[in-house]
């Protein structure tokens, strides 16, 4: 009877102890639905940690790779598939016209039209 009560337990000890380790980490936020969830904006990197990232968003000092854990050394982000592309937003023209103050070497898709520039059709409309 001992040997069945000290089995019970153990076992129940091990499932509580695996139950916490599989538990996922929110910073900000009571019950986080992904293993790592920060609520708000984040920084990463020696320099940027004490400094605050735009609301919701995020700084990340250094390079950043997607895909990959040799980033080339002369890009700030490397992506990398070979199976996968990479989508950009997607504006209506509306919504372009409404972008305030856009900076240079913005690139925004329009999504319903192509544009001609120079006899050349292209989804691009740059500002």
């Amino acid at each position: 009877m001992k040997n069945l009560i000290f089995t019970l337990f153990l076992l129940s000890s091990l499932s509580f102890e695996t139950s916490l380790l599989a538990q996922n980490v929110g910073i900000g936020e009571k019950d986080p639905a992904s293993k790592l969830s920060v609520k708000g904006n984040m920084s990463i990197g020696p320099n940027y940690s004490k400094e605050e990232a735009p609301i919701g968003g995020i700084v990340v000092e250094g390079q950043v790779g997607i895909g990959t854990l040799n980033p080339d050394p002369s890009a700030v982000m490397d992506i990398s598939s070979s199976s996968k592309g990479l989508l950009l937003p997607r504006l209506t023209h509306a919504q372009l016209m409404n972008i305030h103050n856009p900076t240079n070497g913005l690139i925004p898709i329009i999504s319903f039209t192509s544009i001609t520039m120079d006899g050349l059709t292209s989804p691009f409309y740059l500002r």
